[in-house]
């Protein structure tokens, strides 16, 4: 047997870090918004074992939204992006007897959506 005490559980990161900014202009009309994500994570290790070799290195994402409301609130359009930078990284990965598979992340992706409030119904 083998002895995996003090070992780190497999697929959890030691550190993360997660900040968020965004800035609210008033214009014309309404209200404009801009939002700006920012994640981190350490390394981790993809078995309970901790071997070097199946370790996925610490990685980095930024997204991105930007939101106008109109001023009465009635109605509202936004835009976002995720993964700005299009990079690949190993989220997870599972190791049997004849193979292994990883996760990873999302590539980029963006998109719209518009919003209509018909009021109380």
């Amino acid at each position: 047997p083998w002895d995996i005490r003090g070992n780190r559980l497999p697929e959890t990161p030691e550190h993360t870090i997660h900040l968020a900014a965004s800035y609210t202009w008033d214009v014309a009309g309404g209200a404009l918004t801009a939002r700006w994500d920012y994640y981190w994570q350490d390394n981790v290790f993809l078995e309970i074992f901790n071997h070097n070799a199946f370790q996925s290195g610490s990685w980095d994402q930024h997204n991105a939204t930007l939101t106008f409301e109109s001023g009465n609130g009635r109605w509202s359009v936004r835009g976002w992006i995720k993964n700005i930078e299009n990079d690949v990284h190993i989220t997870g990965g599972k190791r049997t007897t004849l193979n292994t598979g990883f996760g990873v992340t999302e590539p980029r992706a963006y998109g719209a959506s518009a919003r209509w409030n018909f009021g109380a119904i």
